[in-house]
Formats: structure tokens, C-alpha cells, sequence
């Protein structure tokens, strides 16, 4: 082993440390890892950016031993209670043999899929290690029931739904390192992008409290409090809460222009837009009633004719609308 190496282990790994070089160095300190990185969330986000060769902050010996110890903890409190391990920390788990990005997807793609479960090793929740008490433990592990039930099952499914399509969105993006707390920039920079899709203002709405949610039930900071990301949601009632302006009634005026403007016209395709329109302003009917008639629904007589519509609402009606011919 030669000398930079050894500096480098004394400065701790960093985001240019190889992948032998972080083994030889967990040895050295005494880390086991069995091939597998056991890791909380803020620091698999820097390790996947270390990944990508994008320069992140030194770890220091104590945050890589607190992480080790913590999901140790949590993997035996899971073993007491006969819980497949497997299904609730395995996206906590970085596989050092294969850091590819492949790999860094898979272990995030896990994590959204069990949001539900991983949202409580986040933030305040990653302290169960200094709770070293039997009791308090138990208490602790009780304690995300009872803060979800601060909200409404529905309202709580509604909003891991929208946290989860916030962090498939900052996937797409590998500058975006930290999702709780995520940077109120990229929270407006989502809010944005859902303003300019055609979904409407409920899910700018929906995703605005989820990603609120999300921060506070973990106890970090709020990017939604920030005056950026309120304007937004100012700014989004302003745009897609208009109010409706309705188009005004056809008058005896425009099928007059109509009219006029095919007065020369001979053939029956060439009038077939102005009778249609006649049709529904003096028959009072809808578009939809308009389609529906066939030749079977009109009979003609000497002076006038009748149009026959049926209409199925729980029983069969029929309505019979009678226009008479012009001198």
C-alpha cells in the first residue's frame, strides 16, 4: 500500500476514493461491511453522486460507524419481531460490488416503492439508535402509527402517492443529492413542471402538501415555507383557476351570416354544415342528439316533417320535434 493511499485513508473516503480503496479503508477502522454498505439515506445520496464522479462532502469515521450501527439496530429490532428484514431495509443497502447506475436506480427504486415504510429512517426517525432503553424502543417503534393517524387514511395515501411521484421526477436529475430536505429551488422547479403539463391544478395542489407533509412528519427543514414556493402556488390559482368564460348563445343574426355565406353553394355535402346548425337552433337540440338521428327517426310530410329522438334515463321517451317547410 503506498503513501498517498494511506493519506487518503486518514482524510476519509471522498467522492474520487476507488471502491478497493473505501474497502481497505473500513478495515482499518474496524467497519464491517461483508461486501454490502449498510447506509441511512442522506448518506446513500452522497454515495450515488460519488458514483457519478460529482464531487460531495468528506465523511468522517463517526458518520460512517453511526450508519453501520443504526440499520444494525433496526435489523435486529425487525429480527425480535419476525419481520422479513429484506422487505424494510433493503433500499437502505448499497451493494459495493456493484456501484453502477443500474444499481444506484434499483436501490432508490426501492426506496419510493416502500415510501410508506422508509419515510420513518429519515430525519427525526434516524435517532432510534440513541434510544437504548427496551421500553422507549418500543415506544419509539409505536410512534409513526400514531403520527399517521394524525391525518386521514385517504388523505395519507393521497400524499405518499404525491411524494413518490416528487422523487421519481428527481431521479431523472442527478444534481438533485438530497430529497428530505429537498432544496426549495427544485420543489419549485417541480411545481413548475406540473403547471406546465396538462393535469390542472389539483395535482400542483396535491404535490404542494405531500412534499409539505413528507418534510414535517420527519421533522426537517419545510422547503414548501419558503416565499418561493408560496408565490408559486399564488401564482398557479391565478392561472388555472380563471374562471370559466362561457361562449355566447348562436342568435337568428349568425345563421343569417351563415346562410348568406352558402346561398351560392348547390351541392348537398357543400350545405351540409348550415342545415345541421338550423337543425339544432330550431329543434333546441344538443350535439349529441343532433349525431343521433338516422333516417329512420324523420318522417316527411306535405307541409312539414318530424324528427323522432329516443332517449334511454331508466325508462325509454322519446321526443318529436315537428319544423314546417318555408313557402
Amino acid at each position: 500500500m503506498d503513501h498517498t493511499k494511506s493519506v487518503q485513508f486518514d482524510k476519509c473516503p471522498t467522492s474520487n476514493t476507488k471502491k478497493a480503496d473505501i474497502h481497505a479503508w473500513l478495515r482499518i477502522h474496524d467497519i464491517q461491511f461483508d461486501n454490502k454498505l449498510l447506509l441511512l439515506r442522506p448518506q446513500l445520496l452522497a454515495l450515488a453522486k460519488a458514483s457519478n464522479q460529482t464531487a460531495v462532502a468528506e465523511i468522517t469515521v463517526s458518520d460512517w460507524e453511526k450508519s453501520c450501527r443504526h440499520v444494525a439496530n433496526i435489523d435486529a429490532e425487525y429480527r425480535k419481531r419476525d419481520i422479513v428484514i429484506d422487505e424494510h431495509i433493503e433500499s437502505l443497502i448499497i451493494d459495493m460490488v456493484d456501484s453502477s447506475d443500474n444499481a444506484s436506480n434499483t436501490a432508490a427504486a426501492g426506496y419510493i416503492d416502500n415510501l410508506d415504510r422508509n419515510i420513518f429512517l429519515t430525519g427525526f426517525w434516524s435517532q432510534l439508535s440513541s434510544v437504548k432503553h427496551t421500553e422507549p424502543r418500543l415506544l419509539y417503534s409505536n410512534l409513526n402509527a400514531t403520527v399517521l393517524d394524525s391525518r386521514v387514511k385517504t388523505t395519507v395515501t393521497k400524499y405518499i402517492g404525491g411524494v413518490k411521484r416528487f422523487l421519481r421526477w428527481t431521479q431523472k436529475y442527478k444534481e438533485i443529492s438530497s430529497v428530505l430536505p429537498c432544496n426549495k429551488l427544485y420543489v419549485g422547479l417541480y411545481l413548475q413542471h406540473l403547471i406546465e403539463s396538462p393535469k390542472g391544478f389539483n395535482s400542483v395542489d396535491t404535490a404542494f402538501y405531500s412534499i409539505k407533509w413528507a418534510h414535517r412528519i420527519t421533522g426537517v427543514t419545510d422547503p414548501c415555507k419558503s416565499e418561493l414556493v408560496k408565490n408559486i402556488i399564488e401564482g398557479v390559482k391565478r392561472i388555472l383557476l380563471r374562471p370559466i368564460k362561457k361562449k355566447d348563445p348562436v342568435d337568428s343574426n349568425s345563421l343569417i351570416k351563415l346562410f348568406n355565406k352558402y346561398q351560392d353553394r348547390n351541392s348537398l355535402k357543400e350545405v351540409h354544415l348550415p342545415l345541421m346548425c338550423s337543425l339544432m337552433y330550431t329543434g333546441f337540440l344538443s350535439f349529441n342528439e343532433l349525431c343521433n338521428i338516422t333516417a329512420k327517426n324523420i318522417v316527411f310530410h306535405t307541409s312539414h316533417f318530424n324528427i323522432f329522438i329516443y332517449k334511454t334515463r331508466q325508462s325509454v321517451k322519446h321526443i318529436d320535434i315537428t319544423l314546417s317547410f318555408l313557402d
